[in-house]
């Protein structure tokens, strides 16, 4: 693991654990509704991060995060459910690195979709092809994708300002995705809780990997 992978992993833990308990896999596996519910809100934040990479001209990333944007609409779609409009709400990163702690957040998700699939085949009798495509992601090229980006990580010094800026992309990140997540309104106009970098490290759940090492 690169110094700057490790550094992400321990100071996001929390944020990390945060996460993972408002997405509520448990329940997403067994209720068809929350788990509509769960795909509008991750399609939100989506949509929020990749108006941030074209704003900020970073196309890979920005490409990525459109395909993933396609598949829930296809899940959606699948499931007789609307996409969400536009999410109402005030959010912005501030440089390409606070994108790349963005994509840190997101491609590490990938891995844990990977697991989620299985159980919501099961849990909901559900389908790459019938509401489930998202979470298949790019199947078994997911490790080799996320690899490649654990390498571009690798380059940066974690003791670096330009490392600072990483991390605080990721915990903006997955402090977005804890808002949407633990709605009970899911358009309702947020404002974007604070989020401090020096937060103690917790033990990660092992279902949802939203970054795996």
């Amino acid at each position: 693991m690169s110094g700057m992978h490790a550094r992400l992993k321990t100071r996001t833990s929390a944020w990390h654990a945060r996460v993972e308990r408002a997405f509520d896999l448990k329940r997403v596996v067994r209720d068809l509704d929350h788990y509509i519910w769960t795909i509008r809100c991750l399609r939100q934040a989506h949509e929020l991060i990749r108006w941030e990479a074209e704003r900020l001209d970073r196309q890979t990333g920005s490409g990525r995060l459109a395909m993933r944007l396609a598949w829930m609409d296809i899940d959606l779609a699948a499931l007789g459910a609307a996409s969400p409009p536009p999410p109402e709400m005030e959010w912005s990163l501030a440089s390409s690195d606070h994108l790349l702690g963005a994509l840190y957040v997101l491609n590490g998700s990938a891995l844990g979709g990977q697991i989620i699939l299985g159980r919501v085949c099961i849990g909901l009798g559900l389908s790459p092809r019938s509401g489930a495509r998202y979470f298949r992601g790019d199947g078994r090229r997911t490790r080799t994708i996320w690899q490649a980006f654990l390498d571009e990580l690798a380059d940066i010094d974690p003791l670096s300002a330009r490392g600072d800026r990483v991390e605080q992309g990721a915990l903006q990140t997955f402090s977005l995705l804890h808002q949407l997540l633990s709605r009970t309104v899911l358009l309702r106009p947020l404002a974007v809780e604070a989020v401090e970098p020096d937060i103690p490290t917790k033990k990660l759940c092992r279902n949802l990997a939203s970054i795996a090492g």
